[in-house]
Order: C-alpha cells, then sequence, then structure tokens
C-alpha cells in the first residue's frame, strides 16, 4: 500500500503537479489574464459591406457558415448562419461567401464591398483554384470573380 501511494503522489501529471504546487505554496490563483481587443466595423464609403465567416471542428469535420450585409449607416439588411457536416474550413467560408453573394443578387444589394477573413480562400478565388472551381464559379457574379479585401 505504501508503494502505491509513493506512486501515486509521484505520477507528474497536469493536475498533480497543480495540487502539489497549491499544497507547497498555499497560492490559488484564479484570475485570468484578460485581453481586450477593440474592433470596429466600418461602413462601405457607398452601396453595402457583406461580411461573411466559415468555420469547421476538424478537417473535415462539423462546421458552420454565417454573415451579415449591411448599408452604409451600418443599418443590417439581412443575416444568415447555418450548420455544416463533414466540411473543412476553406470550404465553409466559400461557402458563406457564396450564401451571402446569392442573397445580395436576390435582393439588389449593389455596389457591394466585400470582407472575407480567410486568406487562402481569397487565394483559390483569385487564381481560379481547381479544388473549387464550382463555388469559385458560383461566387462569380456576371462572370467575373467577386472584389475581396
Amino acid at each position: 500500500m505504501h508503494n502505491n501511494l509513493k506512486e501515486n503522489i509521484c505520477n507528474s501529471t497536469p493536475l498533480n503537479l497543480t495540487l502539489e504546487f497549491i499544497a507547497l505554496t498555499g497560492k490559488v490563483s484564479t484570475s485570468l489574464k484578460k485581453r481586450v481587443i477593440f474592433v470596429k466595423w466600418k461602413p462601405p464609403s457607398v452601396g453595402y459591406k457583406l461580411n461573411t465567416d466559415g468555420s469547421s471542428l476538424g478537417n473535415p469535420g462539423k462546421g458552420g457558415i454565417g454573415g451579415m450585409i449591411r448599408n452604409s449607416n451600418g443599418n443590417s439588411i439581412v443575416s444568415y448562419r447555418g450548420s455544416l457536416f463533414k466540411i473543412n474550413s476553406i470550404k465553409a467560408e466559400l461557402l458563406a461567401l457564396l450564401h451571402g453573394m446569392k442573397l445580395a443578387l436576390e435582393k439588389e444589394l449593389f455596389p457591394l464591398e466585400i470582407i472575407l477573413d480567410c486568406t487562402e480562400a481569397i487565394s483559390f478565388i483569385t487564381s481560379n483554384h481547381p479544388t473549387y472551381t464550382n463555388i469559385i464559379h458560383d461566387c462569380a457574379l456576371s462572370g467575373e470573380a467577386p472584389n475581396l479585401t
């Protein structure tokens, strides 16, 4: 029994190391360092702005898309969201863009500035990457790739 106790105490798991630290120092820190990041949405000078995002948990994995179109006063015109299964993050980003562009086309929300935060997806679109040709083609309104920033 004494040997089992010694083995359990000496086990170097993160939990045991934390408990050892608390026992030796008597200090328990509950404070978390908070980091504040200020984000400011800038309206388009004219027309509308589409902000999109897509993500996945895993590659592929469960994911989601979302976006919002606002006018130059910052008022929300339309927003959307959706769940996806077995998808990678690039495809989720592109599908979020596609859905937002379809909504803009249906509601005639032009001129349209597009904000896409995934540089890899932007690269795929601007280079007409073959992996997602169908989605990129669908995004291309009037036969031209969208102007992305």
